[in-house]
């Protein structure tokens, strides 16, 4: 899952539109499974830096041992060239999981939190 995070960092705002869908393939315990991206809007996701915009994108994950539902997992990335990570939440099949961004640096372009 963390290496889509990056995947999608190496992708353009253009490339990052609404609607996109972006199909790759992930090793999760030793097998290939297919792996798809769905980019489902744009929201102004409130962080402890301030709001600011997000992609906010669904991946269809293997559903079963770890998570809940096929489409259980949900992510939101900074809605910019840099498309940081903001937040992940997860439903597993024993309980949620949820993880925030916690601290930034060297980010290549100026993030842009308004209060």
């Amino acid at each position: 899952m963390l290496s889509c995070f990056y995947y999608l960092r190496s992708k353009t705002p253009a490339e990052l539109k609404v609607g996109t869908i972006i199909n790759m393939n992930v090793w999760i315990d030793d097998e290939m499974f297919p792996f798809q991206l769905k980019v489902t809007g744009t929201e102004n996701l409130k962080t402890k830096y301030g709001t600011i915009s997000a992609l906010k994108i669904i991946p269809s994950v293997k559903s079963g041992r770890v998570f809940k539902e096929k489409e259980g997992v949900t992510m939101w990335v900074s809605n910019d060239y840099n498309h940081i990570p903001l937040l992940l939440k997860a439903e597993l099949a024993v309980g949620s999981l949820k993880a925030s961004i916690d601290d930034y640096k060297n980010v290549k372009f100026p993030l842009k939190f308004t209060k």
